[in-house]
């Protein structure tokens, strides 16, 4: 068990260094638990060309061109920010190139069948429902036949909090609302893996590799450490949204927020919080529901 530090509450999500910290230390996390930026198994020895979507600060793609010379890894970010300290981290490195870049029109950018591995990570709250197919759909484009597309995403946690619970229930309300819900009807979870799966399948492309872990964020575990700032995060995040659609007041959000505040620092907190990983193959075959997208 390691020892559980208390709670330090900088502007979250702020653009500062221990915003960097925060999320060089998150990936760093993430690589360990899953035993590397890429799963252990798969088989990368024909990669050479890899698109970092999302890249943030660059922590997964600077860990993937170190450790294979071979590849060239290019991330792109709309976040100046982020590429600016992708950028200082990686100075050394000489396989790795950052770009500042809209995702959505990345198409103007590189040439179809240009990239061997394309991965995604935590595209969920950034990219709505509605684009999601259409980037999976460019990105396809964008991978070599045979090519592999890498997607990791978060799904709702399971937490003793009251006041997680009743935030879940206010975003999940309001995502149905705002008609940006992953899920068709009301459910405890987001249920975006199941669309991701869809979303791929109908690109083409053929899942490798699918699997949920569920990592424990007990109070004193190393997870805890990242999943508390995250979950405050989120809750900020979507107060604009609750409060557009009316499923909340701000005094109401506000009670919540304190009271995950208190809950989180409980000895007796527990939770899990689960992370879908899906790997698929890109075109093995066409599916003619693809134009109900374009």
């Amino acid at each position: 068990m390691l020892q559980t530090k208390p709670l330090t509450m900088h502007p979250l999500g702020a653009e500062s260094d221990a915003e960097v910290t925060r999320l060089l230390l998150l990936h760093r996390w993430l690589s360990s638990y899953f035993g590397g930026a890429l799963p252990p198994k798969l088989d990368v020895s024909k990669v050479r060309r890899v698109l970092d979507v999302g890249c943030g600060i660059g922590a997964w793609a600077h860990e993937v061109a170190a450790n294979n010379p071979r590849m060239h890894v290019i991330g792109v970010d709309t976040s100046e920010f982020c590429i600016q300290n992708a950028k200082r981290l990686a100075y050394n490195a000489k396989n790795v190139t950052f770009l500042q870049q809209d995702m959505h029109q990345l198409e103007t950018v590189f040439q179809p069948n240009t990239f061997d591995l394309i991965h995604v990570r935590f595209l969920v709250g950034s990219v709505s429902v509605a684009r999601f197919p259409l980037l999976i759909e460019s990105l396809s484009r964008l991978c070599k036949k045979k090519g592999l597309l890498i997607f990791t995403e978060a799904e709702l946690p399971f937490t003793g909090s009251s006041g997680c619970d009743h935030l879940i229930t206010v975003l999940l309300s309001s995502l149905i609302a705002a008609q940006n819900a992953f899920s068709w009807g009301f459910s405890p979870q987001l249920g975006v893996a199941s669309r991701l799966r869809e979303w791929l399948r109908r690109s083409g492309s053929v899942l490798l590799h699918d699997d949920t872990a569920y990592p424990n964020i007990a109070r004193g575990t190393e997870a805890y450490n990242h999943f508390v700032p995250q979950a405050l995060l989120v809750a900020q995040q979507i107060r604009p949204l609750a409060l557009r659609t009316g499923y909340a007041t701000e005094a109401q959000l506000d009670e919540i927020f304190a009271r995950m505040q208190e809950e989180f620092q409980e000895k007796r907190f527990q939770g899990a919080c689960p992370l879908h990983t899906i790997v698929a193959i890109n075109r093995l075959r066409k599916d003619p529901c693809l134009r109900e997208y374009r």
